[in-house]
C-alpha cells in the first residue's frame, strides 16, 4: 500500500488555517506504522510531491527526456527535479 501525503504537516498550521494544537499532533504520529498494524502487506509512505514526481518519471509521457522539472500543485505546492 502506498501513502502519499505532505510531510511535516505541523509546519503548515497557519497556511492551512487549522488549529495549531491539532496540527501539532501530527509531529508524533506515525501514520505508516498505524496503517501497517492493520495490514498483512507492506505499507510505504512518501511525500506527496515526491510521489507524484516519481510516478510521472515511471508512468508518465516524458517522451524519453533524460531530465525534467516537475511542479506539483495540490493543497500545498511542491516539486521535484
Amino acid at each position: 500500500l502506498g501513502i502519499a501525503m505532505p510531510f511535516e504537516l505541523w509546519s503548515w498550521a497557519d497556511t492551512a488555517g487549522a488549529p495549531r494544537e491539532i496540527m501539532d499532533e501530527w509531529r508524533h504520529r506515525d501514520i505508516r506504522a498505524d496503517i501497517q498494524a492493520q495490514c498483512d502487506f507492506p505499507v510505504y509512505l512518501q511525500n506527496d510531491a515526491t510521489s507524484a514526481c516519481g510516478a510521472e518519471l515511471v508512468f508518465g509521457q516524458s517522451g524519453g527526456a533524460r531530465d525534467f522539472v516537475y511542479f506539483y500543485i495540490g493543497a500545498f505546492a511542491g516539486g521535484g527535479i
